[in-house]
């Protein structure tokens, strides 16, 4: 028997990442504190690489061409260390509606707050230091009052818990209460007699203390040299006036790099060992110069698009429209995949509240009503129920069948626990008196 050899030669076709597609897909997927590490990093270890004066914020006027229909906070994510001090300057550049001269205030009664973040000096008295009146002053601690974390700037005890109070959804009129009169701290007056005199059940006194005992009493609490804070910085502003949107991109975060002309001239005369040494160096700048501004170009696309698409969210506080990654994908020309690293961990700054930038993508319920939609009618219902008589979760769903949206009653009970309000019962009991 013979045995013939026999070669087979096969052609396939494959598609293979290239070094560069891979290095903007990496830089895509990351935050704003990522890429800024990742930049300074760049920029520590390429001698090609230089550090320009950080851009200004570049505008994009949106067309809405999203179709027909057409968000700092801390949070678990990226980490930084970073003072208590710090942290409240970073906060003062994203708040709405500030002058340059209300700014400068603010940054003054941020160095005037003791060590746990108190402001134990008058503000009349503060008010005469800086040559303004009492009322500037007072303006300027509403707005540094409004950073996070709540109760910074507060006068104080009863203050720092009131403004976290006021923040929180669940603090019920007896939470202000407790923390007015201050029974609850003494320990002198017991629950029953607490009860008793407010005219509500123990158990209802002792969940108002359960909630205020949650609160911090030191807002500065965590926060110090070396400590890890931290937060995040929003990709862009959404802006509106007039009935238009405006796409404001946050690059004056990052620092801006280029290629440093005069010490690429300097290696190029240098031995064959420096040429190869500055080629490396070169490809490297270059893969890096290119992805961020892949990156910058692939988030205005995505803004434009979605910002478009849910214009009457941003324009009239509409409910959003459904939306999914594969459709935004295929209205950018880009893998759906692309869409996903995109949205990951990234904030828009909108009315001076952080919005998580995946919650505009909202799913569709079987009839073309979004998710969202389906909340805010919820969220409607309840807000004008009869305090006496709170509607269980099947007579919501009654109401959304009259008025055309079919839901089940287990979906009504899930959104209503993501908007965090009790059952019926727990409702009804809250606004007893």
């Amino acid at each position: 028997m013979r045995l013939n050899s026999v070669q087979l030669q096969q052609h396939e076709q494959h598609q293979k990442a290239t070094q560069r597609m891979l290095q903007s897909l990496r830089v895509l997927h990351m935050s704003q504190i990522e890429l800024k590490e990742y930049l300074q990093d760049a920029y520590e270890s390429n001698p090609l690489l230089e550090i320009t004066e950080a851009c200004d914020s570049m505008s994009i006027a949106s067309d809405t061409r999203g179709g027909e229909n057409g968000v700092l906070q801390r949070t678990g994510g990226d980490t930084i260390q970073q003072t208590f001090a710090e942290y409240l300057y970073e906060q003062l550049i994203f708040l709405p509606n500030m002058d340059e001269k209300q700014r400068m205030l603010c940054k003054y009664l941020i160095l005037c707050l003791d060590s746990k973040g108190y402001l134990d000096a008058s503000l009349d008295e503060l008010a005469m230091r800086v040559g303004q009146s009492y009322e500037e002053m007072e303006g300027a601690l509403f707005l540094l009052q409004e950073l996070d974390p709540p109760g910074v700037g507060a006068r104080s005890l009863e203050e720092c818990l009131l403004l976290q109070a006021r923040r929180d959804p669940n603090a019920s009129e007896l939470v202000y209460c407790l923390i007015k009169t201050g029974e609850w701290m003494t320990g002198r007056i017991s629950i029953p007699d607490i009860a008793k005199r407010l005219e509500s059940s123990e158990r209802e006194i002792q969940t108002a203390i359960e909630c205020i005992r949650s609160y911090h009493t030191s807002p500065s609490e965590g926060f110090s040299d070396g400590i890890d804070i931290q937060y995040t910085i929003p990709e862009a502003e959404i802006l509106t006036e007039d009935g238009q949107i405006r796409i404001q991109l946050n690059r004056s975060f990052l620092p801006k790099l280029s290629i440093n002309e005069r010490v690429q001239e300097m290696l190029q005369n240098g031995s064959k060992q420096e040429q190869a040494y500055l080629k490396d160096c070169q490809n490297k700048a270059e893969e890096i110069l290119h992805s961020v501004l892949e990156r910058e170009n692939t988030m205005r696309l995505l803004l434009e698009y979605v910002v478009g698409w849910q214009k009457g969210y941003f324009l009239e506080n509409a409910a959003l429209q459904p939306l999914t990654m594969v459709q935004t994908a295929e209205a950018i020309a880009v893998h759906p995949s692309t869409i996903s690293r995109a949205v990951k961990d990234k904030y828009i700054l909108f009315c001076g509240r952080q919005i998580q930038l995946k919650d505009l993508f909202v799913a569709k319920t079987k009839d073309g009503t979004s998710a969202h939609a389906v909340k805010k009618r919820i969220q409607g219902y309840i807000e004008n129920e009869n305090s006496c008589h709170p509607y269980v979760d099947e007579q919501l769903r009654e109401l959304l069948q009259e008025d055309g949206i079919q839901v089940s009653r287990r979906v009504i009970s899930k959104y209503r626990e993501e908007l965090h309000i009790p059952a019926a019962h727990k409702r009804k009991k809250t606004r007893e008196k």
